[in-house]
């Protein structure tokens, strides 16, 4: 049986792997459909700077945190408080209630910053740097991977006072 702490690492991996296929495909769509491309052509690492070009687009932006939104409220709150990372871990967070999967789905993806968009989607509105909020937000991360690490609350644990300790899907 695996420790508290590795199930919690190992769902924040699943989580962002979700996170950066379901990028990638949107990106790939967006190139495609609203961009026109009809396909590849030549070397395919030439496309480095138009992908970037598109994450950087407020239109992508908003329908990538559209579809994050999506993962990390919608589904939790069909299946109970249980993102996909926890469904397949048999892991569920305790308490459950909506306003908690809300506030604690929201707190995620900001501090997260799952792919950079959060900090690109914040500059554009405001005007910022979108790498200087970025690195505040990694550093935030830094410290959540800590506190995972260490067995303690995340920051967006603490602020929605959820617990910590996962209990396995079923037991009392």
């Amino acid at each position: 049986m695996r420790s508290i702490k590795t199930t919690r690492a190992i769902g924040f991996v699943i989580d962002y792997v979700i996170w950066y296929l379901l990028m990638y495909v949107m990106i790939l769509v967006y190139f495609f459909l609203v961009e026109k491309h009809t396909a590849f052509s030549g070397d395919i690492s030439a496309y480095g700077e138009i992908f970037t070009q598109i994450m950087g687009k407020q239109s992508f932006l908003l329908i990538y945190i559209g579809a994050l939104l999506v993962y990390e409220l919608l589904i939790p709150l069909c299946f109970g408080g249980q993102s996909i990372s926890k469904k397949i871990l048999k892991t569920e967070i305790v308490p459950f209630r909506v306003s908690t999967v809300l506030v604690r789905g929201l707190l995620k993806l900001i501090i997260i910053n799952p792919c950079g968009v959060v900090s690109y989607l914040i500059a554009s509105l405001i005007g910022g740097s979108a790498a200087i909020i970025s690195d505040g937000l990694w550093i935030i991360l830094f410290i959540n991977v800590v506190l995972v690490l260490m067995n303690k609350s995340t920051l967006y644990d603490l602020v929605n006072k959820t617990s910590v300790q996962y209990k396995l899907v079923g037991e009392k």
